[in-house]
């Protein structure tokens, strides 16, 4: 379960308001890390030809999402499933292995599936985040800590996060990061669309700008936290924090650089240099088409005149800075892939596949940097690697 990639949007049945509230962004951090959301009664499961069909009133569960069932009498039917059919009060799973039959005990349920993260300490609008380190061993110990009492400089439109290594309780904190600003949208109580996708250890996060609405340049503001792929062995710090550097950037953790240029982008950071000496250091993902722009803003035009297709880079590498040794290359971001064109925002939030070289069904998410937009991929079947 640890392993399963799960990605969740605002307009999900059921999902948590992101708005100018204290705690508002937390809420949606608890919902898809900690404790999943729109839990129903499961009436019946009837299991026939390896195919099973949950009856659920009104459940509002999409093709292709994840749910969690609990409650049921056979062990099999229980746990992480993905849904593969929906009508207006059931929907289908795999159910390989399961004998034929109907099962309807008492207090079966489903829910919208968890990352299955940890919050390590709560304060009042306040958490630090952790991974699981009895499921994911290899994960390393780094932490999230986020601020979402909409007080200080970030006032209602954004919260403050860093990365950290140890607490001693929510306010006091060592091994920090830059505090990098992760935007709410604009100052009012409207719901503002975010999407999340991730695993059990790393996960990425778009929400709407307060200076850009989605409507007006369709495009979301990037962030994400947790392990990347590093290229050195036995990496222990080889933990990322992406986001904005200050209340009106808008460059997020997408934004390009060049081969042996110096990363430029103060709020995106590993948690050491790949040494493993000193504290934060800034990285930047390789830009395959310029730098200093968006990935997925520019190059050849979509689709492809040679194939009508889409050509993807199956890692963005990222590079560290490194001034002594010309900025090298640190490893790749998990889970994500680098579309070969200018996609703007044609595809967001569409599921592509049968791409040269993948068998993976991607997740295309638009993104913001400094107002204008670009697009990524994410690898939706996993494992990432």
């Amino acid at each position: 379960m640890a392993n399963d990639i799960v990605w969740y949007a605002s307009t999900e049945t059921g999902a948590p308001t992101l708005n100018n509230s204290a705690g508002s962004l937390l809420a949606v951090l608890d919902a898809c890390l900690i404790n999943g959301f729109n839990s129903k009664t499961v009436t019946q499961i009837v299991v026939a030809s390896n195919v099973a069909t949950a009856t659920v009133s009104a459940h509002g569960y999409e093709q292709g999402k994840m749910v969690d069932l609990a409650g049921v009498s056979a062990a099999a039917l229980n746990g992480r499933k993905k849904i593969t059919s929906v009508a207006a009060n059931t929907f289908t799973f795999s159910a390989a292995g399961v004998a034929d039959g109907t099962y309807n005990a008492a207090g079966m349920t489903a829910k919208r599936s968890p990352l299955g993260w940890q919050k390590r300490v709560a304060g009042v609008n306040k958490a630090i985040f952790g991974r699981d380190l009895t499921a994911l061993p290899a994960a390393t110990t780094m932490m999230l800590r986020v601020n979402d009492t909409a007080a200080g400089v970030a006032s209602s439109t954004h919260a403050r996060v860093r990365l950290i290594e140890t607490y001693t309780d929510i306010d006091n904190t060592t091994g920090n990061s830059i505090e990098a600003y992760w935007p709410k949208g604009a100052n009012n109580a409207t719901a503002q669309m975010w999407v999340l996708v991730g695993d059990g250890r790393t996960f990425y996060l778009f929400t709407e700008h307060s200076s850009y609405p989605f409507s007006s340049y369709g495009g979301l503001a990037p962030m994400g936290f947790g392990d990347i792929v590093s290229y050195r062995a036995s990496d222990a710090y080889a933990c990322m924090l992406g986001g904005d550097e200050s209340t009106s950037a808008t460059r997020g953790l997408f934004y390009a650089t060049a081969l042996g240029s110096a990363p430029s982008y103060a709020a995106t950071v590993l948690a050491r240099v790949s040494s493993g000496v000193g504290g934060a250091v800034m990285f930047q993902p390789l830009g395959r088409m310029g730098y200093n722009s968006g990935i997925g803003s520019s190059g050849p035009s979509y689709p492809s005149p040679v194939d009508n297709g889409l050509m993807i880079d199956l890692r963005m590498l990222i590079v560290e800075a490194n001034n002594a040794f010309s900025n090298p290359i640190r490893g790749h971001l998990r889970g994500v892939a680098t579309p070969l064109a200018n996609l703007d925002n044609k595809l967001h939030l569409q599921i592509i596949a049968n791409l040269d070289g993948s068998s993976a069904e991607y997740l295309c998410v638009s993104h913001l940097y400094n107002g204008s937009r670009g697009l990524i991929l994410f690898d939706i079947t996993g494992p990432w690697v």
